[in-house]
């Protein structure tokens, strides 16, 4: 019998340091859901995960315009970024790349005690997945994602083949290599979830306007999956297409009310629109369902919002909290050391500055529009950064 691995979790954008705590401080992708053949003994992990589904996405993401303003007049360096990103290549194709509103039907998902375990082509199709799950590098594990669809698009159910056409994702060399013609229940699973692990390899590699029509096939073949569609908010999170962003993590959240992945990406939507309290109640809600231990990124940006509504102790508190669990989590000690500068504890201030290694936390402009930290956050740094260097 066929079932489906639990999904795995997996971290993108460009804010994790070189030795960070598990779970960064960024928008979350999640890697769909593997097929896997437990009961007939193919010896398929549950819990595969190659190193490039953490890989730290690194295309530069625009910052809000409300930060902008908030930071005090026209941010210069903010409009070069922003205008240098919006020239790029794969930034302008992307942000042509119509992405229809997703509605998640949960109740459509497949029953997969109805897979026939005895098809060759599921057994092959299994151990496919689990080759592209395992690949050595981000390169390696798109190719093996092309392979997957190339080989079993055309023989997909008719719904799938009419769906990959009117999203326009079917890309014009994606062919099939000779599998039965013949509709099969577990096809449009297998390519649903093919097509959005593609998008996330893509994403990771800045291929932006192909993983986002990679994101809207996996939504079109796989509409119970709130996978793809919490993907596609990340991609378009990161080039600054906000609102729509935020309308994919509510589809997320509206179909899967316990997901803290969909709460603290919906927060990161709200501080770039300058919607801290509404921030706070989204980053909270995200840490109340997974916990410090597991999610310890949406406690990080607890902290951060909660800095920024002027609570500065209990943003302190939240910040020890962390550090107690994980020591070698820079971004929020690079964060204590500007709330400890800013209520006047120095020696305290420069102690945990002392335990900074990642250079780019004395960037302020890194911060500012990079990692994006709130503005008052930004400003206290940045003082306890001047006077340091005076």
């Amino acid at each position: 019998m066929m079932k489906i691995i639990p999904t795995q979790r997996s971290i993108k954008a460009g804010s994790k340091g070189p030795t960070q705590t598990p779970n960064s401080p960024a928008s979350l992708t999640r890697r769909n859901a593997a097929l896997a053949l437990v009961t007939l003994g193919v010896g398929l992990s549950s819990s595969s995960s190659s190193s490039s589904s953490s890989a730290s996405f690194n295309l530069l993401r625009l910052s809000s315009p409300a930060f902008a303003a908030e930071v005090g007049g026209e941010d210069r360096t903010y409009s070069a970024l922003s205008a240098a990103l919006a020239e790029d290549p794969q930034v302008k194709a992307a942000l042509a790349i119509d992405c229809p509103p997703a509605t998640i039907l949960v109740d459509e998902t497949p029953d997969q005690s109805q897979y026939d375990a005895s098809d060759p082509n599921l057994r092959q199709a299994a151990l496919d997945v689990e080759a592209a799950l395992n690949a050595p590098d981000v390169v390696a594990e798109e190719k093996g994602w092309t392979k997957i669809i190339m080989t079993y698009s055309s023989s997909s159910s008719s719904s799938s083949s009419s769906s990959s056409k009117s999203s326009g994702t079917a890309e014009t060399n994606e062919k099939t290599s000779g599998t039965s013609s013949s509709p099969t229940p577990w096809r449009d699973d297998l390519l649903g979830r093919a097509y959005g692990n593609r998008g996330n390899a893509r994403t990771r590699q800045g291929k932006l306007a192909a993983a986002l029509r990679d994101y809207n096939a996996s939504i079109e073949l796989a509409p119970w999956s709130p996978d793809p569609v919490l993907n596609r908010g990340v991609a378009l999170e990161s080039i600054g297409r906000f609102s729509e962003a935020e309308r994919d993590y509510l589809a997320v959240l509206a179909a899967a009310p316990q997901d803290p992945a969909g709460w603290n990406n919906l927060g990161n939507v709200r501080v770039a629109s300058g919607e801290y309290a509404s921030a706070v109640d989204a980053y909270r809600k995200a840490a109340s369902l997974s916990g410090p231990g597991t999610f310890a990124g949406a406690s990080e940006n607890l902290a951060l919002a909660t800095y920024q509504l002027g609570n500065k102790n209990e943003a302190i508190k939240l910040m020890r909290g962390l550090l107690r669990r994980y020591p070698d989590f820079t971004d929020a000690r690079a964060a204590l050391a500007a709330a400890l500068w800013s209520e006047g504890l120095e020696g305290q201030a420069e102690s945990e500055w002392s335990r900074v290694d990642d250079p780019r936390y004395g960037d302020v402009q890194w911060l500012r529009l990079i990692r994006r930290w709130p503005p008052a956050l930004v400003k206290d740094l940045q003082a306890f950064l001047t006077l340091k260097s005076a």
